[in-house]
């Protein structure tokens, strides 16, 4: 189930901070899990981005899972400048897929795991994958890169890449993940050039309203075979607007063109959680 209104944290410009080591219960496993920052007061134009979504098998079995928040504002903090308070929100996925393959990543290693289809390369909308620890040895496994590709016949391909941040034992793993609640697709038309990233913020729902944490995807509609990383998902609050007029929300990601010959014509699709 989402969960909303977690803790109260502040951020200082221009601070990356982790928030690792979060846990359901006793360290059940909830499988593939997405955390984000909600900023609870303005963010005076800046954006809180998320990065690192992570997951950590306990040397008990239990689970912990964790990200990392950014603050965009990069003035130097003297006088007048103002840190962002925020509490955590997330949740998981709705049609969900868990215990696929079985993969051994090495001490330090980032591996990229592309290629992924549904039945015959079907277009499943927007998506998103994890790893799942299987080793009990407390290494922490860190996602990353989350991809989209449509080849020249049409078909789709997902991918992520996985980063073991411990620099002395090997991981056993597996793969889960899901789509999006309440999803949203074919939003908007856009061109990404050879070798870009652009940045797509400012996406508002409906008088600026909150609708908790939500992940951005593009989805490419051109069929040069060409892969699209998603990244830098984000949440901005106004100071006034919005519902009860608790600040207008806005939300954002970058987009970034692997391919360096042709562009990519894509549109914006995700969701929430559960």
């Amino acid at each position: 189930m989402g969960f909303n209104g977690v803790g109260r944290f502040t951020i200082e410009p221009g601070e990356k901070l982790p928030l690792n080591g979060w846990v359901f219960g006793n360290g059940e496993d909830h499988g593939a899990q997405y955390f984000s920052a909600n900023p609870t007061f303005s963010t005076a134009g800046f954006m809180l981005v998320m990065s690192e979504q992570n997951k950590t098998r306990l040397p008990g079995g239990g689970v912990a899972y964790g990200f990392t928040v950014e603050n965009t504002d990069n003035t130097p903090p003297v006088v007048g400048t103002f840190p962002i308070f925020f509490d955590v929100q997330g949740g998981g996925f709705i049609r969900g897929f868990n215990g696929v393959g079985r993969f051994t990543i090495e001490p330090g290693e980032k591996l990229p795991l592309n290629g992924w289809v549904f039945g015959n390369g079907e277009d499943q909308g927007a998506q998103y994958f994890s790893a799942n620890p299987i080793s009990p040895i407390g290494s922490m496994l860190v996602m990353s890169e989350q991809n989209k590709t449509r080849s020249p016949n049409g078909a789709v391909f997902y991918g992520f890449t996985v980063e073991n941040k411990d620099t002395k034992n090997s991981v056993s793993f597996d793969v889960q993940g899901g789509g999006f609640n309440g999803g949203f697709n074919g939003v908007g038309r856009y061109t990404v050039g050879p070798g870009d990233k652009i940045f797509l913020n400012g996406w508002a729902f409906r008088n600026g309203e909150d609708h908790g944490a939500q992940y951005f995807s593009a989805n490419p509609t051109s069929s040069a075979g060409s892969m699209l990383i998603m990244s830098d998902q984000s949440k901005a609050r106004e100071l006034n607007g919005g519902i009860n007029n608790s600040g207008a929300v806005s939300y954002g990601f970058s987009v970034e063109n692997t391919d360096t010959v042709f562009p990519v014509f894509f549109d914006v699709q995700g969701g929430g959680f559960i």
